[in-house]
């Protein structure tokens, strides 16, 4: 069985319209992204990781000039 049988067994199908209505939204990428890393962070923590481990997963898309996502984090430069 493939990943995606897996993963939509008894979820409803989406049509490609609504997809590509989603795709149109501004800051849809950005709050897909957002969604994904808060989620992930919070399930992380409710499986007992540390903090750490949590942090790391909620800054998955994040980027060293801030612009990244979710939250926009910078390098700070080291001296």
């Amino acid at each position: 069985m493939t990943a995606i049988g897996v993963v939509g067994r008894g979820r409803p199908s989406y049509p490609p319209r609504l997809l590509l209505n989603l795709a149109r939204t501004q800051d849809a990428t950005r709050e897909l992204i957002a969604i994904r890393c808060y989620r992930g962070a919070g399930i992380a923590r409710r499986m007992g990781f540390p903090d750490p481990t949590a942090d790391a997963i909620q800054s998955l898309d994040e980027h060293w000039n801030g612009s990244g996502h979710p939250d926009g984090l910078r390098a700070t430069p080291s001296r």
